[in-house]
């Protein structure tokens, strides 16, 4: 019997819609496909979607090395920002890995999750 490559598609997409732009600049730092989202970490809505929004205020999980949307009041890592999520994304199918932009000029009120904690853990950004 000869082997046949499968090839798997989906018509589902990790990402999703298009909300108002958070960065303030062109010129930003992102790590790109470097950051996995841990699926465990955001609610599902009636749906059953997961869905973080670009611009989500982003935290690193110590244990895992997996990025969640930061909590000043989390105990896990989270508590201290790390940067904004590039894309909106839906988590609903398990974790992703996702670019993270890192350094830059942003619109406080346009990225989600951001308090005052978090912007003193930002110094490579610029808050407009």
């Amino acid at each position: 019997m000869a082997w046949k490559p499968q090839i798997v598609t989906t018509t589902a997409s990790p990402f999703v819609g298009d909300e108002p732009e958070f960065l303030a600049s062109e010129n930003f730092t992102a790590k790109r496909g470097g950051a996995t989202l841990d699926s465990s970490l955001v609610g599902a809505d009636a749906n059953g979607d997961k869905v973080l929004k670009k611009g989500t205020c982003m935290g690193r999980v110590t244990a895992t090395g997996k990025y969640g949307a930061y909590s000043n009041a989390a105990g896990d890592g989270r508590q201290d920002a790390k940067g904004f999520l590039q894309e909106s994304v839906n988590l609903r199918y398990g974790d992703i890995v996702v670019g993270l932009v890192i350094e830059g000029s942003v619109i406080a009120d346009r990225c989600s999750g951001l308090d005052a904690a978090g912007i003193v853990d930002l110094p490579s950004f610029t808050f407009q």
